[in-house]
């Protein structure tokens, strides 16, 4: 037990020195990068082929610790459908390996894609509100934020 406390003293320090280092300039994703198609890849879910049916705006993510996935602030427009893939670098505890996006992808409680190290997570959808959201795990405990612009 006390091994497990010092390791997430450790942890939340280096995510505090990161968030500290990085406040005046929040990591956040580029809207008016050109949209890119995804390859195709027959031994993945149907939502690839989706994708290149309908020119989707990619995003992409990288869980680096426990709670800590960089960049952790993007910024979508309305309407302009979105493909978010998520790659888990460490393996999760908890109620953080679930990752959710309440409103605009929430598969909960069936489907909530689970946080596997090496294990790509995709989500797809279309932003139909302008709003703040979060990225959450099942408990609702932050992963980052998404910013809908009109």
């Amino acid at each position: 037990m006390k091994k497990m406390l010092i390791m997430l003293i450790i942890i939340v320090g280096i995510y505090g020195l990161y968030r500290l280092a990085n406040q005046d300039a929040p990591v956040q994703v580029n809207v008016d990068a050109p949209v890119q198609t995804p390859p195709k890849d027959e031994s993945t879910s149907k939502s690839v082929i989706l994708s290149e049916e309908i020119k989707r705006r990619l995003y992409v993510a990288d869980i680096v610790a426990d709670g800590v996935m960089i960049p952790d602030v993007f910024t979508l427009k309305v309407g302009q459908p979105v493909r978010l893939e998520i790659n888990p670098k460490v393996d999760v505890s908890g109620c953080m390996n679930t990752i959710l996006i309440s409103e605009l992808f929430d598969p909960f409680p069936d489907d909530a894609p689970l946080v596997e190290k090496d294990k790509q997570i995709v989500m797809e959808f279309t932003p139909k509100k302008i709003g703040t959201y979060y990225l959450t795990c099942v408990m609702g405990v932050p992963w980052g934020t998404i910013e809908v612009k009109g």
